[in-house]
């Protein structure tokens, strides 16, 4: 078994999938490869906690989120990869989120 990694174009991981081969399909003679299409990475075991995380091609490595002064999760935007985390009225509720800066 093989784990393929998908990312956004942003560079956050947003599946983590096991296959039996590297190889897609085979036309005309050529192997398909999942880790040839674009945002698609081989891992070297199955890890769902690097979803949501941020992905470094260049040096394969992860960025995770964090959380917020309240203790809740923050995440990566898919589309972007900015950071954002919750905002929190008096009373603890959560209010609107905000880019982390």
């Amino acid at each position: 078994m093989k784990t393929i990694m998908v990312t956004t174009a942003a560079n956050v991981v947003v599946e983590v999938k096991e296959v039996k081969s590297n190889v897609i399909d085979v036309v005309d003679g050529v192997e398909q490869l999942f880790t040839d299409l674009d945002n698609h990475y081989e891992l070297d075991s199955y890890d769902a906690e690097v979803l949501g995380q941020k992905y470094d091609p260049s040096t394969n490595s992860f960025t995770a989120p964090g959380i917020d002064l309240e203790g809740n999760p923050r995440w990566f935007d898919a589309n972007t990869g900015v950071l954002w985390q919750n905002t929190y009225e008096e009373d603890g509720r959560t209010s609107f989120p905000e880019e982390v800066i």
